[in-house]
């Protein structure tokens, strides 16, 4: 059997159906069958149903899960504390001069207000402490050196 072909040579057509190739008499179909004459489509139909609100749903997550951890106010001079403190390894030692006073005045921020951020600003002092200090004695010993090489020196350098 080929594509296209019907199973059996002459199908047998069913009772009151023409056989394949004839065309059915005529008033044999009803032009529109059941459907309404053109024209009048599309059906009328009244307004639509009003709904209720959307309901509201409880926080995220399932029920029976843990509540979510309470975000806390994280203090921003303590950020700025921990930001100065970092940026003294590219500046030198301003920044940490600044991440010293930034992180006193965010400890006692965080004090009275009970934000967050108490480690940060206390990074902050450190490293603002550690940095001023190696900053301190690189200009010494740097000073130091100068005037050693100056002494040094032959009196045509």
């Amino acid at each position: 059997m080929t594509p296209g072909q019907f199973p059996h040579p002459d199908p047998i057509p069913l009772p009151g159906q023409p056989t394949p190739g004839q065309f059915p008499p005529a008033g044999l179909y009803q032009p529109y069958g059941p459907y309404p004459p053109p024209g009048s489509y599309p059906p009328q139909y009244g307004p639509y149903p009003q709904y209720g609100a959307y309901p509201q749903y409880g926080p995220y997550g399932y029920p029976g899960m843990y509540p979510p951890y309470p975000q806390g106010d994280t203090n921003g001079l303590a950020v700025a504390s921990l930001v100065c403190g970092l940026a003294q390894l590219i500046v030198w030692v301003l920044p940490g001069i600044l991440a010293i006073a930034l992180g006193i005045g965010a400890l006692q921020q965080i004090k009275y207000r009970g934000q967050d951020g108490k480690g940060m600003a206390i990074a902050g002092i450190v490293m603002g402490c550690v940095g001023v200090v190696l900053g301190v004695v690189a200009f010494v010993l740097i000073f130091h050196a100068v005037q050693q090489a100056q002494q040094n020196c032959a009196p045509g350098c």
